[in-house]
């Protein structure tokens, strides 16, 4: 390939072994590498001084180290034949958020003509370290180290929800072996934290056909016969009119759900008072 560079970059056309040439007279040529690439991933440095001078310098060590790379990696002969070597900055996370909600659009637009619903949105624990949420429910036991919490005096379970006609609409409940070949749809988060150990010994036999964050969109390939969807009860509609069954599995397999917050945050007055009157509630005064 470097050959082939130098060829385009001195001669200014390239010859293939038929003997044709293209010309790239006239053609501005950008090339990219990446090299240095855990360089720019190896995170920023710690100190004290303003944001602006602190990128400042870490974006010129940067350059100095990448730079370093690019002239162990590439022969000197093809470094001198180009005019210019830049050095992009590091994407920051706010670009990287921005970047991966516009190709989610473009899913999304997508999607939208097969008559499937996707949203998203950031972990809402990382809204509550950034500050943005005081109070977050997760239906996983917090970090006791980073979250006071409160538990819901109610636990939701989990079953399988599945089309009203099929066989395992007339069951009672739902086994691991009742679902052992079948095409399974669940959240990547709860098939790997609660169906593996629900399952056991018989998790191997169960196939993940799709994931889903919201269980609205499983749903809508349950109704079309497509596969059984795994989620907790009262996600999805499956009343009478919706085509759609709910039955537990067994063996009975709860979600605990907690309320929390940082530990040591700063409540305004209406936030305290909320605390308050949920743990009344909770503790039933």
């Amino acid at each position: 390939v470097f050959n082939i560079l130098l060829q385009i970059l001195e001669d200014g056309r390239l010859t293939d072994n038929t003997g044709r040439v293209v010309s790239f007279k006239n053609t501005i040529v950008v090339m990219t590498s990446n090299a240095g690439a855990s360089i720019r991933g190896s995170g920023r440095s710690m100190g004290f001084g303003s944001a602006q001078k602190d990128d400042a310098r870490d974006y010129e060590a940067m350059k100095d180290s990448v730079m370093r790379e690019v002239k162990e990696l590439f022969r000197p002969e093809f470094i001198n034949r180009v005019d210019e070597l830049i050095v992009f900055h590091a994407l920051t996370e706010d670009e990287i958020r921005r970047i991966t909600e516009m190709m989610l659009r473009q899913v999304a637009d997508r999607l939208e003509e097969q008559e499937i619903r996707l949203q998203w949105d950031e972990q809402v624990t990382e809204k509550l370290d950034k500050g943005l949420l005081d109070f977050a429910v997760i239906c996983t036991a917090p970090d006791e180290r980073k979250y006071h919490h409160v538990l819901f005096p109610e636990s939701d379970y989990f079953g399988a929800a599945v089309p009203a006609d099929s066989i395992l609409a007339g069951k009672d409940y739902i086994t691991a072996d009742d679902l052992t070949g079948l095409p399974l749809f669940c959240s990547e988060q709860s098939w790997e934290n609660d169906i593996r150990p629900w399952a056991k010994e018989r998790f191997d036999t169960l196939h993940l056909e799709g994931s889903f964050r919201l269980a609205y969109n499983g749903s809508v390939f349950t109704k079309e016969g497509l596969g059984v969807l795994l989620t907790l009860n009262n996600l999805v509609d499956t009343s009478p009119e919706s085509g759609l069954a709910f039955r537990p599995l067994y063996p009975h397999l709860e979600m605990k759900m907690y309320l929390i917050w940082n530990k040591y945050q700063t409540f305004t007055p209406i936030a305290e008072r909320f605390l308050k009157q949920i743990r009344r509630s909770f503790s039933g005064q």
